[in-house]
């Protein structure tokens, strides 16, 4: 059950160098909600997601994690707290084979339900593969890996930018089905998805970027297309 926003951002603003990507972005997720981020590409979701885990410096007070000001900790310190990131393009460690990057993982992580075991019994085929290079993998394994890594640090908030992408509908479907599970538990996870479609019958609720700024958000199955539509293309 929600009891109030545990993760939030309060006029967020994040730069790479010179150049300013997010401005004043204020944003919040309740425990056990699914959030969406929709928007074109460039348009600042993965920025966000970088901000909260740690690896995109900001002010502290602009994020808050219980009322707590962690804005600006180090990726390491947000994965204590049980913030976790699924990053675009996977980014697992090549030479190691697929336990090896989940008992890496695991390490860093807190203690939990979510162990290397757990996951191989949730995914059979996921086991098969355990003893398996990074690089041998197909994408949806890569993928599923992906998720299991971030998964096995037993974080309150995972943080899933662009899980589909590039993947077949097969691949997609075990993916979402493992999120499915997750949800269930009541974890809570913030979803950066290109299908809008499928991002709107995923969460709960949504917010709409467009060049680094939130231009709409809402309850997502009364979400109006048309105004989703044109918010995400600045029409």
């Amino acid at each position: 059950m929600s009891r109030g926003p545990m993760l939030r951002t309060e006029h967020l603003n994040a730069n790479y160098g010179m150049f300013q990507a997010l401005f004043g972005i204020n944003f919040s997720i309740e425990r056990g909600e699914v959030v969406s981020l929709i928007g074109a590409n460039g348009a600042g979701k993965s920025t966000l997601l970088r901000a909260i885990v740690g690896s995109v410096p900001v002010a502290a007070p602009s994020v808050l994690l219980d009322g707590e000001p962690v804005g600006g900790s180090a990726e390491i310190d947000q994965l204590s707290r049980g913030i976790a990131l699924v990053p675009e393009g996977r980014r697992l460690f090549p030479s190691l084979t697929v336990e090896e990057n989940l008992l890496l993982a695991a390490k860093n992580g807190r203690r939990g339900p979510w162990t290397p075991d757990r996951l191989y019994r949730e995914l059979p085929a996921l086991q098969k593969l355990r003893s398996r290079p990074a690089t041998a993998l197909s994408g949806g394994q890569q993928q599923l890996v992906a998720v299991g890594r971030a998964l096995v640090t037993n974080p309150d908030f995972l943080l899933c930018d662009e899980i589909s992408l590039g993947l077949s509908p097969v691949a997609v479907e075990t993916v979402y089905e493992l999120l499915g599970t997750v949800i269930e538990e009541g974890m809570a996870v913030i979803l950066v998805e290109q299908n809008v479609r499928r991002a709107l019958s995923s969460s709960s609720r949504y917010y709409c970027m467009l060049k680094g700024n939130v231009v709409l958000e809402g309850i997502s199955k009364t979400a109006d297309y048309a105004r989703v539509s044109a918010a995400y293309f600045g029409d």
